[in-house]
């Protein structure tokens, strides 16, 4: 007990640090530690609870149940805890009432052979996958799931704390207050449907966001948009456009394309890039890679030029420090009237199986070494399009075809680029001429 004493009379920074030397082990966070230091004294606790929470409540995974929304709004309303949140990441997977259908028929074949282990197996799966069926539909019928969310995102917004926010079909997370066994068993199983609810989700979020005024700074969409051939990203024309305030301060945006998006998922987001004049960081990779189209599919490769082109007319940030962009096909024109906004912030370009469109990537680079000094520069697999039938030539293929290039510091890229494009000042002045 001594000790103790002794250490609680330690000064708050000498505590901190203790505190944080039992904070990870190989890697891991050594939760054991940290909740034994709350219980040792006051001040001892309020160090501990501090590191507690910066260790596991930083980043939030939450599924569409009760529990899992409660559980957030539980934490980001603690005192000491939701002041470290910063990251929510949503699941849009559901339970589909198709699947219980066939859960009682392995049940009912389980009684009829009289196997008691399946049954020890199967009988709590039953249970809680037709619990959470009910769950989700009371929280659908009654609007809770947006109460839950807009509380939650009301306490962070009290705080001043701006999120970031993420979708991602990937059932690897089980989120927090969910039995993980059931949402494993449930998601992993190829027997036994899970709905993606990727529209439902977006609107949920865009609901809460303009109910609870929370501000974000980063917006990330991952591998949605999965039925084929009409799926959607966030056909959400109407529903987005009450949330754009909270997209004012948006600083990171990513999104991830399965599918060639639908008319009314580039409206809905067209709304919100026009809002985005603090946008840092933009990650967009579409659907369509037209470097290797077949020819019964040049409609569709017609929609995604459109579509890349559309996606980013409204685009007028001026403070772009990197760019990526993997499997977009844009127009020449478009793509440096883009860049040319954020001409003294841009740092970063990755290009990645890029088609460029009514243009030549020779005078686009040849304008991008005499405009810009990049401190990193990627390249893979470029091509150019031409004709109405939006035949694909791979451009530099002996360069480019195999190997990804990358350039780091401003001499190595404006090096790089000088090997590839040795007439570049005369190709330049072409391109000024003609803009």
């Amino acid at each position: 007990m001594s000790q103790v004493s002794h250490l609680g009379k330690m000064p708050n920074e000498i505590l901190a640090r203790i505190v944080q030397s039992l904070q990870k082990d190989y890697g891991f966070v050594r939760n054991s530690d940290l909740k034994a230091c709350r219980l040792v004294d006051r001040r001892i606790s309020a160090v501990a609870t501090r590191e507690f929470a910066k260790a596991n409540f930083r980043s939030l995974s939450v599924v569409y149940s009760t529990r899992s929304l409660q559980t957030l709004a539980n934490i980001c309303a603690h005192t000491d805890l939701g002041a470290y949140v910063r990251s929510i990441w949503f699941s849009p997977f559901r339970t589909s009432p198709e699947s219980i259908p066939k859960l009682i028929d392995i049940f009912k074949n389980c009684l009829e052979n009289s196997d008691q282990e399946d049954l020890d197996d199967i009988y709590p799966y039953l249970q809680s996958y037709i619990q959470a069926s009910y769950d989700e539909h009371n929280l659908e019928k009654d609007g809770q799931g947006v109460i839950l969310l807009t509380e939650a995102l009301s306490s962070l917004s009290n705080r001043g704390i701006s999120v970031r926010i993420s979708m991602d079909n990937d059932s690897g997370d089980q989120g927090i207050g969910t039995k993980g066994t059931f949402r494993k068993m449930c998601f992993d199983d190829s027997d036994i449907v899970a709905r993606d609810c990727t529209t439902e989700t977006a609107n949920i979020i865009f609901q809460a966001l303009f109910h609870s005024g929370c501000q974000v700074d980063s917006f990330e969409v991952y591998r949605c948009d999965v039925k084929w051939p009409v799926g959607s990203l966030i056909d959400l024309t109407d529903a987005v456009e009450p949330a754009l305030e909270s997209f004012a301060m948006l600083k990171s945006l990513e999104l991830i394309f399965t599918r060639l998006p639908k008319q009314k998922t580039l409206d809905s987001l067209d709304s919100v890039l026009g809002q985005l004049r603090n946008l840092e960081k933009l990650r967009l990779r579409l659907a369509w890679d037209l470097s290797h189209t077949f020819p019964w599919e040049r409609r569709v490769a017609t929609s995604a030029v459109l579509a890349s082109d559309a996606l980013l007319t409204s685009l007028n940030s001026t403070s772009l420090q990197q760019v990526d962009f993997c499997k977009v096909c844009i127009s020449e024109k478009r793509l440096v009237a883009m860049l040319s906004a954020s001409r003294g912030s841009l740092k970063r370009l990755g290009l990645e199986r890029v088609c460029l469109t009514n243009g030549c990537w020779n005078r686009f680079f040849s304008w991008l070494y005499n405009n810009f000094q990049l401190d990193h520069l990627e390249l893979y697999a470029l091509s150019e399009i031409k004709g109405v039938w939006y035949e694909s030539n791979e451009w530099n293929k002996e360069k480019l075809g195999r190997y990804r290039l990358k350039f780091h510091g401003e001499e190595d890229v404006r090096s790089g680029l000088s090997e590839i494009l040795p007439e570049q000042d005369l190709i330049a002045e072409q391109l000024r001429s003609e803009i």
